[in-house]
């Protein structure tokens, strides 16, 4: 079973989240309101598989949520996907030079949702393998 991170400061979306990964049966899910309590919550748990976390919070972005996150990282990166309303092809790019691994807009597609953290998850599972 895969460990998620949900990092988001609405509570709708958090459960929005929550009650897709956990009816699939494969994920088990933490939950950070903001993100510099992902970057604490990822500290107390660094087998965390994949990162999803909102862009626009109090506090600190989801890109800077990241960052922080992949500072704590034994291996410098935890694989990582953006779920916003924001869909600036310059905050993508912004994205992707950090090391975020997929962008999702809100409202999501629970199938599209579920696809790209498959695919991810087995990306990383390849590598880990090879």
């Amino acid at each position: 079973m895969s460990k998620i991170l949900i990092v988001d400061d609405s509570m709708t979306s958090r459960m929005d989240l929550r009650k897709v990964l956990e009816e699939d049966g494969n994920y088990q899910v933490i939950e950070a309101v903001d993100g510099e309590d992902a970057i604490n919550v990822y500290k107390d748990n660094l087998d965390v598989n994949l990162v999803i976390c909102d862009f626009h919070m109090p506090k600190l972005d989801g890109l800077g949520a990241i960052s922080g996150i992949f500072a704590e990282a034994p291996d410098g990166r935890v694989p990582s996907l953006l779920l916003t309303t924001e869909s600036s092809s310059q905050l993508r790019q912004q994205g992707r030079e950090i090391g975020v691994m997929g962008w999702i807009l809100k409202p999501f597609e629970k199938k599209a949702l579920l696809v790209a953290i498959k695919m991810i998850l087995d990306k990383e599972a390849s590598k880990s393998s090879a």
